[in-house]
């Protein structure tokens, strides 16, 4: 086996890699042998499988990579949304604070009106004992008119 590099295409990932400049491709870090016809069959065979199986390695690893940078990109997404959901949060629970702290004033307001009224009603009874009382002293002539 010699080390030497021709103008060739990778073929593992299918790079083409320029004569001479390199030992391994930079796509898939493999190691760029040349197999000369005198080569045994064995050793071709061990190669082919050993390429296959580099291959089968690079591709998985690109899914795998292209998989993990989409989940990454998810990732921040939901995060950004979060960050997002968290301020709204953040500003409902304000507005929230300060509608209840404004329902708790017009509560009391309100709960004052009612006992206003209350008394209101209550005085209005008295007003209405007393001159039923007044108009039956007047019937009985115990006082004078006015």
């Amino acid at each position: 086996m010699t080390t030497e590099t021709h103008n060739q295409i990778c073929p593992v990932c299918d790079s083409p890699i320029k004569n001479g400049s390199i030992e391994f491709c930079p796509k898939c870090n493999w190691e760029l042998v040349v197999i000369t016809n005198q080569a045994s069959t064995e050793l071709k065979q061990y190669l082919d499988t050993k390429i296959k199986l580099h291959k089968e390695t690079f591709l998985k690893s690109n899914s795998l990579r292209e998989e993990v940078s989409l989940r990454i990109h998810s990732i921040e997404a939901l995060e950004k949304e979060n960050n997002e959901l968290t301020s709204k949060i953040k500003i409902l629970n304000s507005e929230l604070s300060n509608k209840s702290e404004e329902f708790q004033k017009v509560k009391a307001k309100a709960e004052d009106t009612q006992e206003k009224q209350n008394k209101i009603l209550k005085l209005e009874k008295i007003i209405i004992e007393l001159e039923a009382k007044v108009e039956h002293l007047k019937i009985n002539k115990l006082i004078p008119p006015i």
